[in-house]
């Protein structure tokens, strides 16, 4: 789970599974078709297939996890090279007023785990809270 789902925010074991916690909650009980086991095995089996392509579609143009700002607009546009077109939703958390960090990407599939589709709109507990200009943490 760290190598294929891991926190931008989180550095300890037990905040990691915390983290881990939440997103079943937040995410894998509405799939009602899915056992906990279930849902983390597929979201271990996309991150494969995935392969590292959200990070290096972010490389490709220019957005490097080097502690940089850039634009939310640019983080999308490249997220959505992956994702064929369809909108993904950014997680920040405030270092202070002007100061956010990317902290989550989420990207919406369908309920078999086949299609990618657009988050907005889907997740009415979550709400995109980057401000216009977000930094990108030092990789970990």
């Amino acid at each position: 789970m760290e190598k294929y789902w891991p926190s931008l925010a989180v550095q300890s074991k037990a905040g990691r599974e915390g983290f881990w916690r939440h997103q079943w909650k937040e995410h894998g009980t509405g799939q009602s078709r899915y056992l906990a086991s279930d849902y983390f095995r597929l979201a271990v089996r996309l991150m494969k297939n995935m392969d590292g392509l959200v990070l290096n579609a972010l490389k490709v143009k220019g957005i490097q996890p080097n502690g940089s700002t850039y634009l939310k607009t640019d983080y999308i546009k490249a997220i959505k090279t992956v994702t064929r077109d369809k909108d993904p939703l950014l997680f920040c958390f405030r270092k202070n007023q002007a100061d956010h960090h990317l902290k989550e990407v989420i990207i919406c599939i369908d309920d078999q785990g086949r299609s990618f589709i657009s988050c907005l709109g889907r997740l009415e507990k979550i709400q995109d809270r980057c401000k216009p200009n977000i930094r990108f943490p030092f990789q970990a």
